[in-house]
């Protein structure tokens, strides 16, 4: 599943690809919808323009000349393809397609039919990773709010925190010498200050390597240059060696240098 930094960088290229442009045709090839439900997608999409893709969380919202917006879940397989519209018929698996003016389409396809378009959906009021919202003064009101839970779990629900999944929850946990097995309030107060400001740090480390691994992609998923999370190896740049095992039933890669609290 496409994580903040991936979202970031996909934002980043569709805005130059296709804002500002008119949007002449929405095509959407749901099966289990009514139809009430296109004819409110065809009269807010359809001609108008998308004035800007902004990410938030796990989601990018496409903001609308017309004052509308649609946001999109790709979920874990989703996927964002610009193409010529005389092509569209050899991608399979389609969610949804915008045709623009000058003859491209871009494409929200899933082969488990899973990736999600919402019509106007509300601003969640968590705050994004990364926006300004999250500040060290909020998450140590969650950390005091989830005392119990597990420092993995807490990294990744979207209710606290908006963005982080599996992988870059690893990243950080390494990073700040966490281990993933932690219980949220044995955490020292210090160790916390250093695990907020891992999170920021981490998650712009990555996609600035995602820029310089695929500074045009909007669909695929960069994980090379991870540290741990990465199947590709099984010690770390240090000579540590990688564990992998199921925590909050994900999937999880941990070194023995990182201090499990509880």
């Amino acid at each position: 599943m496409p994580e903040l930094p991936d979202l970031h960088v996909y934002a980043k290229n569709l805005n130059k690809e296709v804002v500002n442009k008119n949007i002449t045709a929405l095509k959407m090839y749901y099966k289990d919808k009514p139809s009430t439900y296109f004819t409110e997608y065809f009269e807010k999409i359809q001609n108008t323009k998308i004035t800007e893709i902004n990410r938030e969380g796990k989601e990018l919202r496409f903001l609308l000349e017309n004052g509308n917006s649609f946001n999109v879940h790709l979920m874990l397989n989703g996927r964002f393809r610009i193409h010529k519209t005389q092509d569209e018929g050899v991608i399979s698996s389609k969610i949804i397609s915008l045709d623009f003016e000058g003859g491209n389409t871009l494409t929200i396809s899933d082969y488990q039919d899973m990736a999600k378009v919402a019509l106007n959906a509300p601003k969640s009021p968590v705050p994004d990773a990364l926006s300004e919202d999250f500040t060290f003064d909020y998450f140590m009101m969650q950390v005091n709010l989830s005392k119990r839970k597990n420092i993995k779990g807490f990294l990744i629900d979207q209710h606290i925190i908006r963005g982080i999944g599996n992988a870059y929850a690893d990243e950080i946990l390494y990073e700040a010498a966490i281990s993933p097995e932690s219980v949220t309030g044995k955490i020292p107060g210090e160790k916390l200050r250093d695990l907020y400001d891992t999170i920021i740090s981490v998650l712009n480390w990555a996609i600035k390597e995602i820029e310089n691994a695929a500074p045009d992609t909007i669909n695929k998923e960069i994980r090379s240059f991870l540290k741990v999370h990465n199947s590709g190896i099984t010690q770390t740049a240090k000579g540590e060696r990688i564990f992998t095992g199921t925590i909050q039933k994900k999937y999880t890669y941990f070194t023995g240098s990182q201090i499990t609290y509880k």
